[in-house]
């Protein structure tokens, strides 16, 4: 299942979908379905839209690869895998130098989202809406928490998979390529 989400971008928009739907109707009970169903529609096309646009950075960062040659990168970008094809090493080295920029770059947006996060539940605790602000606040904690260990577990993995590359071209050819990584 993970390689068909991989692959289909319509499966990981339904999967989204479902997922805003429900925190849409956890998170906010008193609005009527069809609100809130139209609601999850627009935030989960927002969110596609920059999944889109990802893609199609990173494959341009890779030297104009194929869906089909992106999905596998970035497969064994997340095994810690080094390619066996040259070409597609190279796809790896480019997307890796790629992440590396977008991620030290914008390190900075971290601080407006943390922002939001904290202060969306004290303006509903102002105007007494608590189950909203108590929801909210939790969600922040947890997301909040998930996307900075998320950063930095993904920064470790890119780094680490820049230096395997470097490595593995001083190894012969045929010899087992894996980057071992923590």
């Amino acid at each position: 299942m993970k390689r068909w989400l991989d692959r289909s971008v319509p499966a990981q928009a339904v999967l989204l979908l479902l997922l805003v739907a429900g925190a849409t109707k956890l998170i906010r009970p008193e609005l009527s379905t069809p609100h809130w169903l139209v609601q999850s529609v627009v935030w989960t096309a927002f969110a596609m839209v920059f999944v889109l646009i990802r893609r199609r950075q990173d494959r341009s960062a890779m030297g104009g690869a194929s869906a089909g040659e992106h999905v596998s990168v970035e497969r064994k970008l997340r095994r810690c895998q080094i390619p066996e094809d040259p070409r597609e090493r190279e796809s790896m080295r480019r997307l890796v130098a790629y992440r590396r920029r977008q991620m030290t770059r914008y390190a900075w947006t971290l601080v407006p989202l943390f922002a939001v996060l904290v202060l969306l539940p004290v303006v509903w605790a102002v105007q007494g809406v608590w189950t909203t602000a108590v929801l909210w606040l939790l969600f922040g904690l947890v997301f909040g928490s998930w996307v900075f260990s998320a950063r930095r577990h993904n920064l470790s993995r890119v780094r680490h998979m820049d230096e395997a590359l470097r490595a593995a071209d001083r190894v012969p050819a045929g010899v087992g390529r894996r980057a071992h990584h923590a």
